[in-house]
């Protein structure tokens, strides 16, 4: 199936990256990322947590990856904006994605649509600040993002910001008789977005 629908598969990480005592959650990290190449997977995202902008804690990061062999995997990892007020947070992200570039840690950004909303940051401005960061874009169902038959949706606009050919996932439900019809119209609508 996945060759045949020309799929990525990305692995969506059940854990913060940082936990809410500040400190690396190295050994799920460590697992994630071997579970992930076992499945083949494309991308790892991970919500960033409770990080705090220090940049001897991004050291830690860095060993914790090359110990994982990370450098050696054909996995993009990327933090994803969570709805949480730390891992939300448009500066703190910033921070953490310069620290990291500063350091040469390959982290890139998964782009939650959604979240935003539960964090009180404003979408575009978010879109702006990271559309050189954002390797996959995640559409979420969350109020103003609902309505795809919209042609001037908010999530339309939203992706704008990104390259066409950049990797897209959905997820909000789908209802009816015909799942599998409404499924295939809305890879399209993302598709050609």
């Amino acid at each position: 199936m996945r060759d045949k629908y020309n799929l990525l598969y990305v692995y969506s990480a059940p854990f913060p990256m940082w936990m809410t005592n500040g400190e690396l959650n190295k050994d799920e990290f460590s697992h994630v990322l071997e579970e992930a190449k076992q499945i083949g997977a494309s991308f790892v995202k991970i919500p960033l947590g409770a990080y705090e902008a220090e940049t001897d804690i991004i050291d830690k990061l860095k060993t914790c990856i090359d110990e994982a062999g990370y450098l050696n995997l054909p996995i993009q990892l990327t933090v994803e904006n969570d709805p949480t007020t730390y891992g939300g947070n448009m500066r703190v992200l910033r921070q953490f994605l310069d620290y990291c570039a500063q350091k040469d840690i390959p982290i890139k950004m998964t782009f939650d649509i959604g979240n935003w909303s539960w964090v009180g940051e404003d979408v575009f401005e978010t879109a702006k600040t990271f559309m050189n960061d954002v390797v996959y874009v995640h559409c979420k169902q969350v109020e103003d993002y609902s309505n795809t038959e919209d042609d001037n949706g908010t999530w339309r606009k939203v992706l704008s910001y990104f390259p066409k050919n950049l990797p897209r996932g959905g997820k909000f439900l789908i209802i009816g008789d015909e799942v599998e019809n409404s499924t295939k119209q809305y890879i399209k609508l993302l598709s050609l977005a």
